[in-house]
């Protein structure tokens, strides 16, 4: 057992005291929903960043050349197809609310 381990089953512990099974199983079940949710999320930009690779470097040049319009024309190019491009999207979409090639307000 790892300290982390450790520190998991003591909190869970500390949880199932304070709380109960029940709260604490609602708790638990939601963090492991979040969690899925992030790493798929993660599969999802990695595949994106990998697709787009060549366009974000072409973007980085014209950055570092202080031309920042012509970097801005580069990186409103759409992402190249990649093979789970169309399940990327939906997931996006039914998910995040936004699909592949929007531009998302942060």
């Amino acid at each position: 057992m790892t300290d982390h381990d450790a520190l998991l089953n003591t909190a869970i512990s500390r949880s199932v005291r304070a709380d109960g099974y029940t709260v604490t199983a609602q708790r638990l079940k939601a963090q492991l929903a979040t969690l899925r949710f992030r790493a798929k999320l993660d599969r999802i930009l990695t595949r994106i960043l990998q697709a787009r690779e060549k366009i974000n470097l072409r973007a980085i040049e014209r950055f570092e050349v202080h031309d920042d319009e012509a970097a801005e024309i580069v990186m409103d190019q759409a992402t190249p197809d990649y093979p789970e491009r169309a399940a990327d999207d939906a997931w996006l979409r039914a998910n995040c609310g936004y699909g592949i090639d929007e531009d998302v307000e942060v």
